[in-house]
């Protein structure tokens, strides 16, 4: 009987210790864990939280071809295909060393009159309410471009 009650002891001891072992481990686990994701957060720069939606960017691509071709009468593709909408990588000003961190491109067609114009555009969104062009090359002559060059 006095060995059962020692080996029972034995084991409530050896439990105790597993249970009280894997509470630091776990904690230890979970610090090292937020102290990851902290790190992380600090590595995000400001564009990777901001998100512009494709329709914010054709409406951009709309009014600036609209503002620097001077034309009221165009027509635009209404699939948003169309417009080859891509996220760019962050651009420095050649001149001024200016950021571009949150750039887009798009190209494609619209028509006034009923002849069709070819377009390129890079759009600069510092942020959700501004937009800034980068470059505007049309068919119609227009030709706008702030010097750049993918940072390093």
């Amino acid at each position: 009987m006095k060995k059962g009650i020692l080996i029972l002891m034995v084991l409530s001891f050896s439990l105790l210790l597993v249970a009280c072992g894997s509470t630091e481990k776990t904690s230890s686990d979970e610090k090292k864990t937020v102290e990851k994701k902290e790190s992380n957060n600090k590595k995000k720069s400001k564009n990777d939280t901001l998100k512009i939606s494709d329709a914010k960017v054709i409406t951009q691509v709309q009014y600036y071809v609209k503002k620097y071709d001077k034309k009221n009468n165009i027509k635009w593709e209404s699939n948003k295909e169309d417009y080859n909408i891509a996220k760019m990588p962050v651009l420095q000003a050649t001149d001024d060393g200016k950021i571009y961190d949150n750039v887009y491109s798009a190209f494609g067609t619209y028509s006034v009159d009923n002849k069709e114009y070819d377009y390129t555009i890079q759009i600069n969104f510092p942020s959700e309410d501004t937009s800034q062009l980068i470059v505007l090359d049309t068919d119609m002559g227009t030709k706008f471009e702030i010097p750049c060059e993918v940072k390093k």
